[in-house]
This record gives C-alpha cells, sequence and structure tokens, in this order.
C-alpha cells in the first residue's frame, strides 16, 4: 500500500493516513493465539518518505509471509483474523443482508475453535474503526463493500461440503443438501442452486 500527497499540501493528512493503515493490517493480518490476544500473522515494513523540508511526503507498506492456512484452521483457543468477527459483530442490520450474513457460530471457519470473542475487546466497535480507517487511507464506499463481500463469501464457504454424487458413474461431487442453503441463488427467474453447485 502507498500513500502521499501532492506538492504544497500539508503533511499531517498523510501521517494521518499512515497511522489508520494500521487498524487496517491489524484486522486484517492479526488474530488471537494461545499467546497473545493480537498476534501478528504476517511480516511488515513500513518505508516513510520525506521531502526537502524533511516533512512527511509518503510512505510504503509492504507485507509478506502471512499465515494464509489460519483462515480454514486454528488451534482450539485461537482464533481466525479479526476482520471475520468485526464483520460478524458490527455490521448493520442492511449490511447483513446485503452480504448474507448469520451469527459468528454459524460459520465453520470461525467456531470450531471454541473461541469468539476476545475479553475486553469490542469487535463491532473495531469494524466501525476499521471501516474509518479504511476511509482515511482512501478505498471508496464500494471497495470497502467489495472487501466485505469477499470476506462474507469465503465465511460461506467454509459450510460448503460436498459428497459423492450417487447418480454418476465417475467420481462426481455434489453440494450436501445440508449446505445447499450457503449457495447464492443462480441468476435468471426462478433462482435455483448454481450450475457448478454438482460436478467433478
Amino acid at each position: 500500500a502507498e500513500v502521499s500527497h501532492e506538492a504544497g499540501a500539508v503533511s499531517s493528512p498523510v501521517a494521518e493516513r499512515v497511522m489508520q493503515s494500521n487498524p487496517i493490517l491489524e484486522a486484517f493480518g492479526n488474530a488471537r493465539t494461545l499467546r497473545n490476544d493480537n498476534s501478528s500473522r504476517f511480516g511488515k515494513f513500513i518505508e516513510i518518505q520525506f521531502d526537502a523540508r524533511s516533512r512527511m511526503s509518503g510512505a510504503q507498506v509492504h507485507t509478506y509471509l502471512l499465515e494464509k492456512t489460519r483462515v480454514v484452521s486454528q488451534a482450539l483457543g485461537e482464533r481466525n483474523y479479526h476482520a471475520f468477527y468485526q464483520l460478524l459483530a458490527g455490521a448493520n442490520e442492511a449490511q447483513r443482508v446485503t452480504w448474507s450474513l448469520k451469527e459468528v457460530h454459524a460459520y465453520a471457519y470461525v467456531n470450531h475453535s471454541g473461541c469468539l470473542t476476545i475479553s475486553g475487546v469490542d469487535d463491532g466497535a473495531d469494524f466501525a474503526r476499521t471501516c474509518h480507517a479504511m476511509e482515511v487511507v482512501g478505498l471508496s464506499p464500494a471497495e470497502v463493500d467489495g472487501v466485505y463481500a469477499l470476506l462474507s463469501a469465503v465465511l460461506a464457504l467454509s459450510n460448503i461440503v460436498f459428497e459423492a454424487d450417487e447418480s454418476s458413474n465417475d467420481d462426481a461431487a455434489k453440494v450436501s443438501p445440508e449446505a445447499a442453503e450457503w449457495l447464492p441463488p443462480a441468476p435468471g427467474p426462478g433462482g435455483g442452486p448454481r450450475p457448478w453447485a454438482s460436478g467433478r
């Protein structure tokens, strides 16, 4: 990620954008572990740029080595990345309808470790702070919506279970009836499961 300002602009907005990148990085890169309630699961290098008058003129944040496996599996007592819990706790009613959100305990990627909350942490309030931070660093409302629509899709995918398709003579599989509710309806009249609900 990169932030900068045009020549002649004051440096304080740049500093604010750099500072507000931290809640975003924590939401999407930090998680509760058995040793730390806010453990960073990635590497981060921040490059601060200054102009000829030694004023901050921009910054670049480089991230690497994100623990991707945490998205699908966590040890007992640990949590997935904070962003998932923030979304489920902080989304308003309209957002919950738009993103088809259910309660936190309904999703396999966040409920199987037995740890849904952190003592002293308000995930709903942190969701509001993360949304504000994304606005400050320059993300448009449409881009923020896209981020959380993607998180919602990942949560729904955690409940998709496949089973053998007994009606087929090959190794085809299909989504189990219990998991079908997590599939979005097909576009057009009648709806129904999408074509990829079953296949090889």
